[in-house]
C-alpha cells in the first residue's frame, strides 16, 4: 500500500519538447478490497476489488496460453497439413499449471482517456486526440473464468502531415469466457460488438482548422 509518483521533467521524443510528464499511482486496501489507481497526463486507470496481483497476472498468463492451445487444435482439425505441431507438451504444461486457475479472483475496472500529446511522439504523429472511457471486468473460480472489456470512444483523430484517420461514436465490447476444467476449443465462448457513427481514413487534405 502506499503512494508512488514519477515525473519526467524537460522531455525530448524526436522533435517533441514536454515541459513535464507524470505518473502517480495510489495502492490501498479496505477489508479485502483492494484499490490500484492510476493517475497520468495520458489516461486514469481504477481498479478494485478482491484480488492479488501476483495472482491475476499469473492467472492472465496462463489463460492467454490456453486460449492460443485450443486455437491452434482447433486450426489443426481444420487443416491439419498446414497446423502439424505437437501440441502435447503444451497442454501438459496447462494440466500441471492448472493451479493458476483454481484461484478465486474478482476485480472491476474503468478507464478515461485524456492528453494523447506524448503518444503522438512515441507514433511519430503530428497529433492524436482522443476522447473517451472504458470499463469492463475480470472473474474466476476453480469452475469458470470471464473477462469483459467495453470501451465507449467519442473520437479518435490521428493526423501526421496530411493524412488523416478519424473515427467516431466508436462502441466496442468484448466477453471471453472459459471452463477451467477443460482444454477444448469448444468450451472456451465469447461475443464481440463494434460499432461506430463515422470514420476518415488516408484523406489528404491541406489544412486542418
Amino acid at each position: 500500500e502506499g503512494e508512488f509518483k514519477l515525473n519526467f521533467v524537460n522531455s525530448n521524443i524526436g522533435q517533441n519538447k514536454f515541459d513535464s510528464i507524470n505518473f502517480k499511482i495510489d495502492l490501498s486496501k479496505v477489508e479485502s478490497t483492494r484499490f490500484i489507481n492510476f493517475q497520468s497526463d495520458i489516461l486514469d486507470f481504477n481498479i478494485k476489488g478482491d484480488f492479488l496481483l501476483d495472482d491475476t497476472f499469473n492467472l492472465l498468463s496462463y489463460q492467454s496460453s490456453k486460449l492460443a492451445y485450443a486455437l491452434s487444435q482447433k486450426l489443426s482439425e481444420i487443416n491439419p497439413v498446414e497446423f502439424v505441431e505437437n501440441e502435447s507438451s503444451t497442454l501438459k504444461m496447462l494440466q500441471n499449471n492448472k493451479v493458476y486457475s483454481n484461484k478465486d479472483i474478482y476485480l472491476d475496472y474503468s478507464f478515461n482517456f485524456k492528453d494523447f500529446k506524448f503518444i503522438a511522439a512515441l507514433l511519430n504523429r503530428d497529433q492524436v486526440e482522443i476522447s473517451g472511457k472504458g470499463y469492463g471486468y475480470l472473474e474466476n473460480n476453480s469452475e469458470n473464468f470471464s473477462i469483459s472489456a467495453t470501451m465507449d470512444v467519442d473520437w479518435l483523430f490521428l493526423f501526421k502531415g496530411k493524412d488523416v484517420f478519424y473515427i467516431s461514436g466508436v462502441e466496442s465490447t468484448i466477453d471471453i469466457g472459459a471452463d477451467n476444467n477443460q482444454f477444448s476449443f469448444d468450451n472456451i465462448f465469447g461475443s464481440l460488438s463494434f460499432s461506430s457513427e463515422e470514420m476518415v481514413s488516408e484523406l489528404n487534405i491541406n489544412s486542418i482548422q
